[in-house]
């Protein structure tokens, strides 16, 4: 009986042992076929975005719960956006079109930070009111002077859909919330059978100092900058250009030894409100060095490319950054990008280990 009980107890270990063995050679496989990609950039740089894009096109639908918190931010939004107006008709001297939009300001000031079903139906009334105002549609008309969110407009002109009572986000609407990210936030997704590990983290200034924490085992590195921000101050520190800040962070970025065997990715981001915008402030206006044709879009965005080539100081002769001109909110423009940023990690990998 012992001896019965001694040979299964060895046969029972001997399970295990296989099991173990299998589930160590699965994860070994599996970490052959995954790329880790470091997604980094200055605030509101266009970063969570993509990571949205990329839950959209290859992971499953939002849950009810997820699409309940997205209605909820849509609002949030919507309400931000057109208090960044009324903090700034002061500024431009600018006055209410109508007396009694004062009221529907003061009562804009009294709604809860989250907007319940319960309270849109009022919420709608006042939103609609305040924006109507023809004082308010002249400060939004100057929006180019001022911090105005980027989903601000698209929000802003759909007021009666997002505050109907039977709203819910469409996936464009999820695409274009703002949430400032702070940590560090991974998603996973599947595509041409490799599994990639996209890490995004706070781009803030007080959030770049977690980067460093995700530096190890990276395969590539994107980098996002907001082109369309040339004209734009820091949300923590108005002294400072936007553009300009992006350009300094992606030197450190580019020039940093943790990511010799990387692949640098660079992403030019906006360029649907890049191309608009300078129609209405020439990029000249903004740094007056440069002598191309400050409203032609295609001029300027050579000189950012160079000035953004021109950060990476370090010699080696086989490095390579790559870069791409991307509008994340595109659906269709993120597919295209990722099969073109997924051939970019394939050949810096192979050239990495001297097989290119």
């Amino acid at each position: 009986m012992g001896a019965c009980l001694s040979v299964d107890a060895k046969d029972e270990s001997a399970v295990k042992d296989r099991a173990i063995e299998k589930q160590i050679k699965s994860e070994i496989a599996e970490k052959d076929q995954t790329i880790k990609m470091l997604l980094l950039g200055t605030g509101e740089s266009g970063k969570s975005t993509l990571v949205k894009q990329m839950r959209i096109i290859h992971s499953d639908n939002f849950n009810e719960g997820e699409l309940f918190d997205f209605k909820k931010t849509v609002r949030e939004n919507s309400v931000e956006a057109i208090k960044l107006i009324l903090e700034q008709m002061t500024k431009l001297n600018i006055e209410f079109g109508a007396p009694d939009t004062t009221q529907a300001v003061t009562q804009l000031g009294q709604l809860p930070t989250v907007i319940s079903d319960a309270m849109v139906e009022s919420a709608a009334g006042v939103m609609a009111k305040i924006w109507a105002d023809s004082g308010v549609q002249a400060a939004y008309a100057r929006r180019n002077e001022y911090y105005m969110l980027d989903s601000g407009p698209y929000f802003l002109e759909s007021i009666g859909r997002i505050f109907d009572i039977t709203y819910m986000p469409t996936q464009q609407d999820i695409v274009r919330t703002r949430v400032r990210t702070t940590g560090m936030v991974e998603t996973k997704f599947k595509y041409r059978d490799i599994i990639f590990r996209m890490v995004d983290v706070g781009g803030q200034r007080s959030e770049r100092r977690k980067w460093v924490q995700c530096f190890g085992d990276v395969n590539a590195v994107i980098f996002v900058a907001d082109i369309a921000a040339y004209n734009q101050r820091l949300f923590e520190d108005a002294t400072v250009n936007r553009l300009d800040e992006a350009l300094q962070t992606f030197q450190g970025i580019a020039n940093n030894r943790y990511f010799d065997d990387s692949a640098v990715i660079l992403f030019l981001n906006k360029t649907d409100l890049f191309d608009a915008k300078l129609k209405e402030v020439p990029f000249n206006t903004v740094f007056p060095r440069f002598k191309g044709n400050p409203t032609d879009p295609d001029d300027v965005k050579k000189y950012l490319v160079r000035k953004f080539l021109e950060q990476f100081k370090r010699s080696q002769n086989e490095k390579k950054i790559y870069y791409h001109f991307t509008c994340a909110t595109d659906t269709e423009n993120v597919k295209v990008i990722l099969g073109a940023v997924t051939d970019s990690i394939v050949q810096a990998n192979l050239r990495s280990v001297g097989l290119i």
